[in-house]
């Protein structure tokens, strides 16, 4: 159950101002030098303003505007040439010097979100965002900035549960769950434009699925359960949840549960377009024995997808079952056309070969399929060794 994602466009200023307090007295000569790197930085030439500030700095050790303005320059030299990396480094480097002197500094930590965001690193840009808030600075865009952070920081850790040893099912999912609660308040707040809570709410709904999907994964069948019948309830024109309240339920071997399901969400389902709970039908009815109901369901999907490899892997068990082996040999091979590294359907080929008598060929995809799942297993990612500090005595 994977989701595009379809980022509502924040608007911002493309330089952070207001760096200067209002001054109750007569502005300090810093004071003019600071606002005037400001007028340089506003009217797009950030080089010029680093120069002078990069001077100021040299005198001026203690005031956090320096390297916060510092920072600006740095992070839109960068924009302005993304393949300039030290400037990036710099900006970095700037905002902590800053955040040093001055802390809390909501203005720095909305632009620290801005700068980690922009590169790609969203859960470093949610921490920034939070202290924003924390700090009342820009209040609603730090917040949409968040929810959107952290949703984007759950897409990219999601592929990486089963590889990385520091990434969690239940990290992921706390992060989806405080993205999905974040774009509920977010939609249900009136000082946000309509069409924008409407996208506030689209997210709500795909992080909602994405927490269902992956507590699904988890095999957390009574939390998925629960968050699906809510979507179900909230979206029931939308057959994803039908569908996967189905996959729940044939994940416990609980069949009727999930054919009554399957077939909820093909009723819903736009007719010729929504097609995946045919296939999980088809799979049911051929483990039940009865091939004309499955055949229908295979045909149904096939119809809409002729060239999905789950499909042709289904079918092909589905005529092993059959004890029909030229067809499910026939399937499996397609298979392979399709992902020559679906190493899967090379193994049920050995067992078609075998099951038909032909011990030569059996051998041969047996040991096709056991070279590619070493090759397989020898590329997975494993934990780094510990250091001496962290072995346990």
């Amino acid at each position: 159950m994977r989701h595009l994602l379809l980022i509502h466009p924040v608007v911002f200023l493309v330089f952070l101002t207001g760096a200067l307090p209002a001054l109750a007295q007569e502005p300090t000569a810093l004071d003019r030098s600071l606002r005037a790197a400001e007028n340089e930085i506003a009217a797009g030439r950030s080089g010029k303003a680093l120069a002078q500030l990069t001077a100021l700095r040299a005198t001026e050790k203690t005031d956090a505007r320096i390297p916060f303005l510092m920072a600006q320059c740095e992070f839109n030299l960068w924009l302005a040439d993304p393949e300039a990396k030290p400037h990036l480094v710099a900006a970095r480097r700037h905002i902590a010097a800053a955040l040093e002197l001055k802390t809390p500094y909501p203005e720095c930590s909305f632009l620290s979100g801005w700068v980690e965001a922009k590169a790609g690193n969203f859960g470093q840009a949610a921490e920034g965002y939070r202290a924003a808030i924390a700090g009342g600075y820009e209040v609603l865009i730090s917040r949409q900035n968040l929810a959107i952070s952290l949703f984007r920081y759950g897409l990219a850790l999601e592929p990486r549960i089963d590889s990385d040893p520091k990434v969690t099912a239940k990290l992921v999912i706390d992060i989806f769950q405080e993205a999905r609660e974040r774009f509920r308040l977010l939609a249900l707040d009136t000082r946000y434009l309509p069409r924008d809570r409407t996208v506030f709410r689209d997210h709500q709904m795909k992080a909602w699925s994405i927490l269902a999907s992956l507590n699904l994964k988890a095999r957390n069948y009574a939390a998925a359960e629960t968050l699906l019948r809510g979507l179900v309830e909230a979206t029931p024109r939308d057959a994803s949840p039908y569908h996967h309240l189905g996959l729940v339920f044939e994940s416990q071997d609980r069949t009727k549960e999930a054919v009554r399901w399957y077939e909820k969400a093909l009723e819903v389902g736009k007719p010729g377009r929504f097609v995946e709970s045919h296939l999980r039908l088809a799979g049911i009815r051929s483990r039940e024995g009865n091939r004309e109901k499955a055949e229908e369901h295979f045909a149904a999907y096939f119809a809409v997808s002729p060239k999905s490899w789950a499909g042709h892997y289904e079918r092909g068990l589905h005529y092993r079952r059959s004890v029909e082996y030229s067809l499910a040999i026939a399937d499996f091979l397609r298979c392979l056309e399709i992902d020559a590294e679906g190493y899967a359907a090379m193994k049920e080929l050995s067992e078609c070969y075998r099951l038909s008598g032909d011990e030569e060929k059996a051998g041969e995809w047996l040991s096709k399929y056991l070279a590619k799942r070493d090759a397989a297993a020898a590329d997975r990612p494993v934990a780094p060794p510990e250091d001496e500090d962290g072995k346990k005595e």
